[in-house]
C-alpha cells in the first residue's frame, strides 16, 4: 500500500509543477512562387533557428531539403512534384510540430494553412503518459494469487 502511495502522491507533485514560462506553438503556411512556413510560439515570439525537415511525397527515407528558420522564424521551400509534402519544424527543446500539405499540379497548396500546438495539449499528454508508466508499473509487480 505504501508503494501505491508514493506512485499516486508523485503523480500529484508532477501535475502541479513550479511555474515555468511554458508556451505553444502557431504556425502558418503560405503559398506564393515558394511555399513560406512562419512559426511563432504563442507569445507571438517567433521560434528562431529552428530545425525543419521537409520530405517529398514517397520519400519517408531522405529529406528533400532540410535546414533552420531564420531569426524571424520563416522557412522557405519550392516543391517539384505533386502530392503530400510532409514537414517536421522542432525547436530542440520539446517544441514543434509536424503537417501534411497536399500539392497540386500547378504547384499550388490550396491556401493559407494555419495550426497551433497549446500547453493544454502537451500537458494532458505528459499526464497520459505518466498515468501509463505508473499502470504499467502496477501491475508488473502485482503479487499473483495461487490457485489450488
Amino acid at each position: 500500500m505504501k508503494t501505491l502511495l508514493k506512485v499516486v502522491l508523485s503523480m500529484a507533485v508532477s501535475c502541479f509543477p513550479l511555474p515555468l514560462s511554458a508556451h505553444g506553438i502557431a504556425y502558418e503556411i503560405h503559398r506564393g512562387e515558394a511555399i513560406v512556413i512562419q512559426v511563432n510560439y504563442d507569445d507571438g515570439q517567433p521560434m528562431s533557428y529552428a530545425e525543419v525537415l521537409i520530405h517529398a511525397p514517397g520519400g519517408k527515407e531522405r529529406e528533400y531539403q532540410n535546414g533552420r528558420t531564420d531569426a524571424r522564424g520563416s522557412f522557405s521551400f519550392l516543391p517539384d512534384r505533386k502530392g503530400t509534402w510532409n514537414i517536421k519544424v522542432s525547436d530542440g527543446m520539446g517544441h514543434g510540430f509536424v503537417t501534411e500539405i497536399p500539392v497540386d499540379e500547378e504547384m499550388h497548396t490550396g491556401g493559407e494553412i494555419r495550426g497551433a500546438v497549446r500547453p493544454w495539449q502537451k500537458a494532458l499528454l505528459g499526464i497520459s503518459l505518466i498515468w501509463a508508466i505508473a499502470a504499467t508499473w502496477l501491475y508488473a509487480i502485482r503479487k499473483k494469487k495461487i490457485v489450488c
